[in-house]
């Protein structure tokens, strides 16, 4: 059984980032559940949300998808791996990859935020940004958006 800090790597990595780069191969081996609109709403998203259910453990990894930007969360004791579960998948996959930052979190003060850039071949780049529990923390909450752009042609 996958855990959920291996299911957000694959997903963020394979899925998300490997979108934007033009190169996902299929199927990632694991069924999600589509959530209904309702249950979209009860999770506090807006109407219209393109929301999946990925179950692991005691509960699962949520993945939603708003045009360029996809999100990745879970909460648990799992959290804590999920930084390194997905930098780990990201290197692996993409050596190019460049962290950029690395703080405190101003929209969840409860977290630090780590982001990085992969510029690919296709014109294309992705910014990764993970918010992740630091050591000791009580919360424990991982999530990541990946936000998809074209980089501008220069002359």
């Amino acid at each position: 059984m996958n855990s959920k800090s291996e299911i957000a790597a694959k997903l963020i990595v394979e899925a998300a980032v490997g979108a934007i780069a033009g190169n996902v191969r299929g199927q990632l081996g694991i069924a999600p559940v589509v959530l209904s609109e309702r249950q979209c709403a009860e999770l506090g998203l807006p109407p219209g949300s393109n929301t999946m259910f990925y179950p692991a453990d005691e509960s699962g990894v949520f993945f939603d998808v708003d045009e360029a930007r996809m999100t990745i969360w879970y909460s648990g004791p799992d959290a804590s791996r999920g930084l390194a579960a997905v930098e780990t998948a990201l290197k692996r996959a993409y050596p190019q990859v460049k962290q950029a930052r690395d703080e405190l979190d101003t929209r969840e003060p409860s977290l630090r935020v780590r982001s990085y850039d992969v510029r690919f071949d296709n014109g294309r780049l992705a910014t990764i940004e993970i918010g992740y529990p630091p050591a000791g923390a009580r919360e424990q909450k991982f999530v990541t958006q990946v936000i998809g752009m074209e980089r501008k042609k220069t002359q």
